[in-house]
């Protein structure tokens, strides 16, 4: 061989996803002598097709630039080129050569330069085989010949050939090393973000966190682009199982392997979507926190005592290939922790890219108001996550699938799957889980009292007494509420204390439930329009372009719901579907009910960023992107002109076009939330007011926080309603800040932990521990509520604390009771959250009774359960529980009533 020509890619690491680099070959790809005269020449490039893990691509141009050469990698594509050059495809091509090996082939001139693109996807399992069999890793490269032929067939009357080879080098070809810093992973259920800092950077300064960058090819300012939160499962396979009935995910041993799913992650996997493109899951985390099922331990359900925890599933319909090349559609029954897990398996793949590292300490945050339960499933998701990105088994039982490698990475992942079955002691991947609030209160704290000159000792004579913060948290699915004390004692010099002193939330308010009330004003807007396209009667006049203040929302509602109601059967712009049915019809509306967030997404961000200067700004449809209208590329489009006559499409189309949404529109919609938020706020100030009437509570700073305070109603709303004096001046939102503020704020509380420094910072880490809301029952003697169990009391404090009601006095008064009298089988705990006002008691738990109560009950925590359990004193027997709160964890975006 003439022709050699060495292709080094550096940096190359075992399981670090997908990695490509272009080499420029100027004049390298060219016949030698005795055929060095060649005008022009035929150049095929090939390898071995089993070698799944490697891609090449290639362009070229006549060493000047000018017109490009195209590269073909087709049969027809490489017979094009052997007619130019007179050669028969089985002189350049032989035997079984297409069925062995992928090419590229063109035809190139004498004086060219080639651009070669190749690809090595380091997690595929092919390519670990090759490095160990080959002992790449013990010499730090692992080479692979790609071959190259020159050949003509015109220029000298007969054909000729010269071989080459294009010597593929990969370095150093090993195990990732372990990144010696934290990794933080905000799961939000909108968007995801991720933040990183090296213990051997300046970890005292807040300025040394790096976002972790989660969505390919998007960023500004230096910052990261934070990770839509949005999950396409395009395939399941199960490697020849022999599985009866449907299929369940995960069920198999061979679930466990990192290529058993298939799945986009980000803006790719709503992007573009057509009506194959069926599997997409939105509100992952939402999903995480659902509720267990609770079912009977026996089969005939006789025994109610003994009670088992199931984990929820939900139907998705999605590619299956049960064996090698044997694909269909199926529907699979998902459980609902898998979005969360390939979410996580997803943000470790992209941090391994980006720090050429695997991570070791883990920082988890999570919602103010979660539970211990709650915040388990994250956990566990998580690790799961942690294990599938690694390519390590998640269960002891399939151990064996463990192909070797680094073996600190395997004797974490042998911990971690030990904790998975036992999680009673810390996760050893997790190094610290701390909720939302006071995370985000942790990061302004430290940038107002470490970031700036004098430090702690300026902090200290600013703010003799300490300060209090109000944090609001607005995030995609929930919003949280924190009321913060941070103190550093007049006799401990050393020391901060950043306190929560309450916390509330809304468990159904957030980001998503704004695009919720965007997507049902779009909606009723182009219903309307196709209505007086096609002049069908009883046609509800558009929206007046002004709304009286105090009739704003009446009027928007009336006209959203005379516009659905003309439309019952949801023919106009169907987006209305049955979560649980993957028939035809469902599937065409969920993508089309797709489309329709995605735009109500955009025009919710429009809104954020135009509104600052004018409360009356609109956006309209004509000025996004162009292809969230066209039919090719919106599913949304696609569904709406299925039914409109051809001979009205264009006049439909651009009508859509010119439809406007204004703020003026959508914030009275929105309004009556917030100022239920501020409500919270004001009446969570005042308690704690009347628990330290000594000192008082004044609030010196208002924190916003979370990406859904960016549209601008959270913020006026703020302004006109909080009761803190002067808010105007003490409220801050950092808008670079509000979605990284908690990843970066539990940052920089780990590394306090790991780091040590001249002074102490204490918080509590473990919020979850205690009760979040009040529980009790309706006394219909009084007609109030009888508080059970208090808010902020530790769940552990809870289990010495039974309470004992007399139903008897309860609902007739001890006067009035007739030992003859039955009680009824049903019980019902509700919850109540701080700061809501006393009649905002909801349904909580619902216990059931095979027999009438006999009267007095004892209501008690079990924490090996996780929640509360009702027991009959008289009869000894228990009720069986049902959760009362699964609006809490169903995703907006999946309940199909849009």
């Amino acid at each position: 061989m003439s022709i050699r020509v060495p292709l080094i890619m550096e940096n190359i690491y075992i399981r670090t996803g997908l990695c490509a680099h272009t080499f420029q070959l100027s004049g390298h790809i060219r016949p030698s002598q005795p055929w060095d005269q060649l005008a022009s020449f035929g150049v095929l490039i090939y390898w071995p097709r089993e070698f799944g893990w490697l891609r090449l691509y290639a362009m070229a141009d006549a060493g000047s630039g000018g017109t490009n050469i195209p590269f073909q990698d087709s049969t027809a594509g490489l017979d094009r080129v052997c007619q130019d050059h007179a050669a028969r495809r089985e002189q350049v091509a032989p035997g079984k050569f297409l069925s062995n090996y992928r090419f590229l082939a063109s035809s190139l001139p004498q004086m060219n330069r080639v651009f070669l693109t190749v690809e090595v996807d380091t997690d595929d399992e092919g390519f670990h085989n090759q490095v160990q069999q080959l002992g790449a890793a013990d010499k730090q490269e692992y080479t692979h010949p790609i071959r190259l032929l020159i050949f003509d067939g015109k220029q000298f009357g007969r054909y000729i050939q010269q071989e080459g080879e294009l010597s593929l080098i990969l370095k150093p070809c090993t195990p990732l090393p372990r990144y010696e810093g934290v990794l933080t992973i905000d799961l939000g259920n909108t968007s995801t973000t991720a933040v990183t800092q090296d213990l051997r950077d300046q970890t005292y300064l807040s300025t040394s966190l790096k976002t972790v960058p989660l969505e390919e090819g998007r960023s500004s300012g230096g910052e990261a682009q934070p990770l839509v939160s949005a999950v396409r499962i395009d395939r399941i396979i199960s490697f020849g199982a022999n599985i009866e009935g449907q299929r369940r995910f995960p069920s198999l041993p061979t679930d466990e392997r990192a290529g058993a799913i298939r799945f986009v992650a980000g803006e790719r996997a709503v992007t573009n979507l057509s009506a194959g493109d069926v599997g997409v899951v939105l509100g992952a985390k939402q999903l995480l926190s659902t509720q267990p099922l609770f079912r009977p331990a026996s089969s005939e359900g006789a025994d109610w005592t003994a009670m088992r925890q199931e984990e929820p599933t939900f139907s998705l319909l999605t590619e299956h290939e049960r064996a090698p090349g044997v694909i269909q559609r199926e529907t699979i029954e998902m459980l609902h922790r898998v979005p969360g897990e390939l979410l996580f398996s997803y943000v470790y793949q992209q941090f391994r890219r980006a720090q050429k590292g695997w991570p070791d300490d883990v920082v988890l945050t999570y919602p103010t108001t979660y539970s211990p339960r709650e915040l388990l499933q994250l956990q566990k998701a998580a690790a799961l996550g942690w294990l599938r990105a690694m390519g390590l088994p998640q269960s002891d039982q399939n151990a064996s699938l463990d192909t070797g490698g680094d073996g600190t990475l395997q004797e974490l992942g042998s911990r971690v799957r030990q904790w998975l079955q036992n999680p009673d002691t810390p996760c050893p991947l997790i190094g610290l889980a701390l909720d939302e609030a006071t995370a985000a209160a942790f990061y302004y704290l430290y940038r107002r009292v470490f970031d700036l000159h004098g430090g702690l000792v300026r902090f200290r004579y600013l703010y003799p007494n300490g300060i209090h913060m109000l944090l609001v948290d607005v995030g995609g699915g929930t919003t949280d509420i924190a009321l913060v004390r941070a103190v550093s004692p007049v006799q401990e010099q050393h020391n901060l204390y950043v306190e929560i002193l309450n916390r509330s939330g809304l468990r159904r308010f957030g980001g998503d439930a704004m695009t919720r009330e965007i997507c049902r004003l779009l909606k009723a807007k182009v219903q309307g329009l196709i209505r007086r396209v096609r002049q069908m009667p009883n046609t509800p006049p558009p929206l007046p372009a002004q709304l009286p203040a105090g009739q704003a929302r009446q009027i928007v509602e009336g006209y959203i719901t005379r516009l659905r109601d003309a439309d019952p059967k949801d023919e106009l712009v169907p987006t209305r579907f049955d979560p649980n049915r993957m028939d035809e019809d469902n599937l065409q509306r969920r993508t089309c009910f797709h489309g329709l967030w995605r735009l109500a997404e955009e025009i919710k961000r429009r809104l954020s960023e135009s509104a600052k200067d004018s409360r009356g700004r609109s956006v309209r449809l004509r000025d996004l992107d162009p292809s969230l209208l066209r039919a090719d590329t919106s599913p949304l489009m696609a569904g709406i002109l299925r039914n409109i006559p051809q001979q009205v499409q264009n006049t439909l189309i651009n009508q859509i076009a010119d439809t406007t949404i204004s703020r003026s529109e959508v914030d009275p919609l929105l309004r009556d939330h917030l100022e239920r938020l501020v409500q919270q706020c004001n009446r969570l100030i005042m308690d704690q007011m009347d628990k330290d009437l000594e000192t008082g509570v004044g609030i010196d700073w208002v924190i916003l926080s979370g990406n859904g305070s960016l549209y601008p109603l959270c913020r006026e709303v703020l302004e006109e309603r909080l009761c803190v004096p002067y808010v105007q001046q003490k409220l801050y939102c950092e808008e670079q800040n509000l979605k990284y503020a908690v990843a970066k704020g539990a940052t920089l509380a780990r590394m306090v932990e790991r780091v040590p420094r001249t002074l102490q910072i204490r918080f509590n880490s473990r919020l979850c521990d205690l009760l979040p809301f009040d529980v009790g029952y309706h006394d219909m003697r009084t007609g109030r509520h009888r508080v059970l169990f208090t808010a902020m009391t530790s769940y552990r404090q809870l289990e010495s604390q039974a309470q004992e009601v007399d139903l008897r006095s309860v609902t007739s008064g001890e006067a009035g009771w007739e030992g003859g009298q039955q009680l009824g089988r049903v019980f019902n705990l509700e919850r109540r959250f701080p700061g809501e006002e006393e009649h905002r008691w909801e349904p909580y738990l619902s216990y059931e009774f095979k027999d009438p109560l006999s009267g007095r009950i004892e209501i008690s925590y079990v924490s090996a359960e996780g929640f509360f359990r009702v027991m009959d004193r008289e009869t000894g027997a228990i009720g069986q529980m049902r959760v009362m709160t699964a609006e809490d964890s169903r995703p907006v975006a999946m309940g199909g009533d849009i």
